[in-house]
């Protein structure tokens, strides 16, 4: 992650990323299916705290998102930024993970198996919930993808808030802004 303020990598971002990526993914193999897996969740207890990493990721957001509104850029320019960093890659593994779903025949996959409806809310980064009831789609792509729901509605609101206030002033609004999306986000 670049610093927009020095221009400096920030390895210690970096590398909190990789310590929630591990966390995650540590979890799923491990925690997730336990099911599926001939110890169940026994071989590697421990990583059922892997859903910390997802609450890291969240803290790092913040973070970043803040760095990146310090510049106060304008909402267009806002918007694209996030959608070119998000949806690329989304659009990739959302294909691979449809593919691989639909083409390996075990227990898992049969379990999970979604169809092409799942595209809907997966790659519009909404609320699987809106699909299912007003058109009776299947959820994401992957169960997963609900943390990018999350993760756009925080740019947006984040966004709002660094344009209403004045420059200067977010510092000083920042621990009201934190308790009022806290509360927000725990009622969605």
């Amino acid at each position: 992650m670049k610093n927009t303020i020095t221009g400096r990598r920030l390895a210690e971002v970096d590398g909190l990323r990789a310590v929630a990526v591990l966390a995650v993914v540590l979890y799923h193999y491990f925690q997730a299916y336990p099911q599926y897996s001939p110890y169940g969740a026994a071989l590697l207890p421990l990583a059922k705290y892997g859903d910390l990493g997802v609450e890291l990721f969240f803290v790092i957001s913040g973070f970043v998102i803040t760095l990146s509104l310090s510049e106060r850029p304008g909402p267009l320019r806002f918007a694209l930024k996030r959608l070119a960093r998000l949806w690329p890659a989304l659009v990739v593994c959302s294909l691979i993970t449809f593919v691989f779903v639909h083409s390996v025949g075990s227990d898992f996959t049969q379990d999970i198996r979604g169809g092409l409806s799942g595209f809907a809310a997966s790659w519009t980064f909404t609320s699987q919930r809106f699909w299912q009831s007003v058109f009776g789609f299947d959820g994401y792509v992957d169960v997963v993808y609900w943390t990018l729901a999350i993760e756009v509605r925080f740019y947006l609101l984040a966004a709002l808030i660094c344009w209403l206030v004045p420059k200067g002033r977010f510092g000083r609004v920042a621990p009201l802004v934190l308790l009022i999306m806290l509360s927000i986000f725990a009622v969605g």
